[in-house]
């Protein structure tokens, strides 16, 4: 199975269509399941779309390459704060003892 880790590797190939067809799969399969994956993939692909679309807007030298490993790293950490939250409450609720406290913000 696919972990979030691999989707943020294989993003720019995935992007590019420089994928297996078995990656693919394998990554549309994930992207159903994460949220977070599923944003990230569909906003670096806009994004793209809008920067490589207009063909007025000149792009110097290697600023698509700082884009895409801006929005991986910005990725990561998405994905880092995803597990660490989702870990939070998974011990919250099983009761463990160590268990941060989990805040939950209320609508007002």
């Amino acid at each position: 199975m696919i972990r979030c880790e691999d989707v943020l590797r294989e993003i720019s190939d995935l992007l590019d269509e420089e994928i297996t067809v078995e990656m693919r799969v394998q990554i549309e399969t994930h992207l159903c399941a994460c949220r977070h994956c599923k944003v990230l993939v569909d906003t670096t692909r806009k994004t793209l779309t809008l920067v490589s679309s207009h063909s007025f807007l000149e792009l110097p030298q290697g600023v698509s390459e700082r884009l895409l490993e801006s929005l991986v790293e910005a990725g990561r950490e998405a994905v880092d704060r995803h597990h660490e939250q989702a870990d939070d409450e998974l011990l919250a609720f099983r009761g463990h003892p160590r268990a941060p406290l989990v805040k939950r913000e209320v609508e007002t």
